[in-house]
């Protein structure tokens, strides 16, 4: 994000401005940003937001979730050529259809997953405060089989 505010013709401040415009318009009454980068602990949200983001997400711009299962991407900067590595330990899992990790000094580890079951239900997932993410997740995915809901 902090790239394309750096494209952005008015600038970061505008750019944090139609981010939070955006975020109103789609209903997400907990979510602020003071930032472009998501890094600040003033850029705040809720886990019921976070899921309505992902629904959203998920119906109209799935390809968005689609880059957060590869393991590399390779993207032009104004200095050539960078590659991203994927640290997310579920890009690799089939259930998976996307998700962000994401880590503050406030919020600890975090993470948006959303996991589609054998049934062919969706599931959302948000970790906050965590100090081990992945795990906390793998652990709600078994408690969600283990009580039939995966």
């Amino acid at each position: 994000a902090v790239q394309l505010a750096g494209l952005y013709p008015q600038g970061e401040a505008a750019f944090v401005t139609a981010m939070n415009t955006e975020a109103k318009s789609l209903g997400l009454k907990s979510t602020h940003f003071v930032d472009s980068s998501g890094l600040s602990d003033q850029d705040i949200s809720s886990p019921h937001d976070l899921i309505q983001l992902a629904n959203y997400i998920e119906k109209s711009q799935p390809s968005l979730f689609e880059l957060t299962k590869l393991a590399t991407k390779t993207i032009a900067t104004s200095s050539g050529k960078k590659s991203i590595h994927n640290g997310n330990i579920f890009n690799n899992d089939p259930s998976f259809i996307g998700g962000k990790t994401g880590y503050t000094t406030e919020a600890k580890e975090t993470m948006l997953a959303l996991f589609k079951t054998p049934s062919g239900r969706n599931i959302g997932i948000v970790i906050l405060g965590s100090n081990q993410r992945e795990q906390d997740i793998g652990r709600l995915i078994l408690w969600l089989q283990d009580n039939n809901l995966y």
